[in-house]
């Protein structure tokens, strides 16, 4: 019995982790060792001057998928950033930058975790802070365009921060438990 909830557990858990749903996603993640490795480390404390570490901006596009996608990105005063930001080798065109705003656009239609951007940043303090994405000025939001005919625009749900110095804290309040599970 235990085996059969088991198997039927993972089951569920790998049919959710396959579909995206029906809402954008974007979130900001770091990796320690410069590794992308996945998109679940938010919250980092790096040794003052000596540690560098990766931010990296992820996206988990809805089931229709994402050709573009528009933002903001608020950084902490006391980041260094070490050196540009590297975008996705699938953006295609981009327009903006991080710090003022930005769009960029794929080449083909992205179905699953996307990073869009990822830059080597220190930190000079051990204030707690923390990355945000925010709305892009020139349209007054954070956005996906599906992979739909015409291109419709989404609305992003802000998954999480990148916190410094203290514990992450998903952004949950606007989204159903279902939406949730399908992340993972």
């Amino acid at each position: 019995m235990k085996k059969g909830l088991l198997i039927g557990f993972v089951v569920l858990m790998l049919a959710g982790s396959l579909s995206a749903g029906d809402v954008p996603y974007i979130g900001i993640y770091a990796s320690p060792d410069g590794v992308m490795d996945t998109h679940s480390t938010c919250s980092i404390s790096p040794v003052v001057f000596d540690e560098t570490f990766v931010m990296w901006i992820w996206v988990l596009p809805s089931s229709r998928g994402m050709n573009a996608v528009e933002f903001r990105l608020s950084r902490p005063a006391s980041i260094t950033q070490e050196l540009d930001a590297v975008s996705n080798p699938n953006i295609t065109i981009e327009l903006g930058s991080l710090g003022a705003g930005i769009s960029s656009a794929f080449g083909s239609c992205q179905n699953g975790w996307t990073w869009t951007h990822q830059q080597l940043c220190s930190s000079r303090s051990t204030t707690p802070r923390f990355f945000s994405i925010i709305v892009n000025p020139s349209s007054g939001l954070f956005q996906v365009a599906s992979c739909e005919p015409g291109n419709p625009l989404e609305p992003a749900t802000r998954l999480t921060h990148l916190y410094l110095y203290q514990p992450c804290v998903y952004a949950t309040k606007d989204a159903s438990w279902g939406a949730i599970k399908s992340l993972f």
